[in-house]
């Protein structure tokens, strides 16, 4: 009876995680992982928060190319060099996806990339469509209106950091309360806050580009300066960078309405002809990480005092 048990288990667990491996594929590309990378990646047992290291390919020996971390905490406290880059995927992802875009951006700078988990690819699909992806739209939409209305009275400097500092306090009651994904926020804020310098390049596609510009607000708002030498990059949605982030560059590609209902229009941004919102160069109208890395230029590494 409990072979029998096992046995639907280890079916039921086969039949998730393929429906997952589909929604990553879907959107990211996959196929820069080898199969052996791939057996790792497991999104019933790392979950949203935990974070992976992915090395460029063929950088390492096989099975020392993703290394896996829990908790924000346990890649902080890891002795591993500290991370040049950070990437958050988006809706649809889970691991498999995030790890796919960190060896994408890996491959284009040689060197280690972490990425957040921020899904569980198809079981959560769903919910991050329409929970997550709305409320990080809707921050960031929130925060470009304030900065439009304050900037029409410089005079009022004194108020536009009290707005600020209140809009940020209100977001971050939101957040601990109603936002979803709050654990790959957490993980995301808790990372950015320990930042000294090391950090070189903050890359998000879809939801993630917009996790990513709501931690930075939070930050500049509490006046963490080191992130003026990270390059900022977005691909699949328009964000509103703050604007302490000198170096930011986004993308979307030209056929991308469904990254386009979340983005903000009105700020400088590349658009990608005959491109969608997908990363998975195996398919057609693929927006291509590295193509589009290859004219983004890090800057140099440097150690700031926050």
């Amino acid at each position: 009876m409990r072979d029998w048990h096992d046995g639907v288990n280890q079916v039921l667990l086969s039949y998730l995680k393929n429906r997952n491996a589909f929604a990553d594929a879907l959107f990211y590309d996959v196929c820069a992982l080898t199969e052996s990378e791939r057996s790792q990646l497991d999104p019933m047992i790392e979950r949203e928060g935990s974070v992976v290291v992915v090395s460029p390919a063929q950088a390492r020996p096989e099975g020392e190319t993703i290394r896996h971390y829990p908790s924000a905490r346990e890649f902080l406290e890891s002795v591993d060099h500290p991370a040049q880059a950070i990437v958050l995927a988006g809706v649809g992802s889970s691991v498999l996806g995030a790890a796919a875009l960190a060896r994408n951006v890996a491959n284009v700078y040689q060197m280690d990339v972490a990425a957040v988990v921020t899904g569980y690819g198809m079981l959560d699909i769903m919910d991050e469509a329409l929970g997550g992806w709305l409320f990080y739209g809707a921050a960031d939409r929130s925060r470009l209106e304030l900065d439009n209305f304050l900037k029409q009275f410089p005079q009022m400097a004194w108020g536009m950091k009290l707005a600020r500092s209140t809009t940020a306090g209100v977001w971050n009651q939101l957040a601990g309360v109603v936002s979803p994904g709050i654990r790959d926020t957490r993980t995301l804020l808790e990372i950015l806050s320990q930042q000294t310098g090391s950090l070189r390049l903050l890359l998000g596609h879809s939801k993630g580009s917009l996790m990513i510009a709501y931690a930075l607000a939070h930050a500049s708002m509490a006046g963490h300066a080191c992130f003026k030498n990270v390059q900022v990059v977005t691909l699949g949605a328009v964000a509103d960078i703050p604007g302490t982030c000198v170096m930011k560059r986004q993308f979307i590609g030209g056929l991308d309405w469904f990254g386009g209902m979340n983005s903000r229009m009105g700020v400088p941004y590349t658009l990608i002809p005959n491109a969608w919102h997908h990363t998975n160069t195996k398919l057609a109208y693929h927006l291509s990480v590295e193509e589009v890395l290859k004219e983004v230029h890090l800057p140099s590494r440097s150690v700031q005092t926050p």
